[in-house]
């Protein structure tokens, strides 16, 4: 019994530490993605558990983007692939980053 408190313990601490996803030009989408699949990963969430974390970890525009398109992204894979293709940053914000 000790031992399952203890993994809740540490699936809460790690669900605290990942980062919600606005699309702020800060942000990287692949590292969000990166965090979601290390969390799943550690948890071992199935993919329906993944994909609802990973919608909850959406806001401002990352989360207006999934609310218009909730229909097409049933499962966790399809939000990761349509994550990357929506919120890729355009190569003169990479270009910025860099420098």
């Amino acid at each position: 019994m000790e031992s399952n408190s203890f993994v809740n313990l540490i699936q809460s601490t790690a669900l605290k530490e990942l980062p919600k996803f606005t699309s702020d030009p800060q942000q990287k989408v692949t590292q969000f993605i990166d965090g979601v699949e290390r969390f799943g990963t550690f948890t071992k969430l199935n993919e329906s558990l993944l994909h609802t974390i990973a919608t909850i970890e959406l806001g401002g525009a990352a989360f207006n983007w999934y609310d218009n398109n909730k229909e097409t992204l049933r499962s966790c894979r399809e939000l990761k692939q349509h994550l990357r293709e929506r919120f890729k940053p355009s190569l003169s914000t990479a270009k910025t980053q860099l420098k």
